[in-house]
């Protein structure tokens, strides 16, 4: 079972939109079906593009201010945060060093091996 709050929904469509225009582009640009499966530099540069993506979504998303309101029966001042946003209980602020460090990963994988 997957689990998300508010936008988190979006990290998995973004990143597995991002690995396959990478898969897309690699095969387009290289006349070569295989050639995302053989080299590692297409699905690392995938990971890095969602991460940068995500990452402008949470700032965005971090930009809207709490708003602040005045109950009319009590006159209390009540303050009103923006919702959260996780995928996997992880926050949105946190998956793209966490993207792009798989994308680094992926990189350096061919090194290890």
């Amino acid at each position: 079972m997957i689990f998300w709050t508010g936008y988190g929904f979006l990290i998995p469509l973004i990143t597995f939109a991002c690995l396959l225009i990478a898969e897309w582009g690699t095969e387009v640009l290289y006349r070569d079906d295989s050639y995302y499966q053989t080299h590692t530099w297409p699905m690392a540069l995938g990971f890095v593009l969602a991460g940068v993506i995500i990452g402008t979504v949470a700032r965005h998303l971090r930009a809207t201010q709490p708003r602040a309101l005045r109950d009319d029966e009590t006159g209390k001042r009540v303050i009103i945060e923006s919702g959260t946003h996780t995928f996997l209980f992880i926050p949105l602020r946190s998956w793209p060093v966490l993207l792009v460090g798989v994308g680094l990963f992926a990189s350096l994988r061919r090194l290890i091996q």
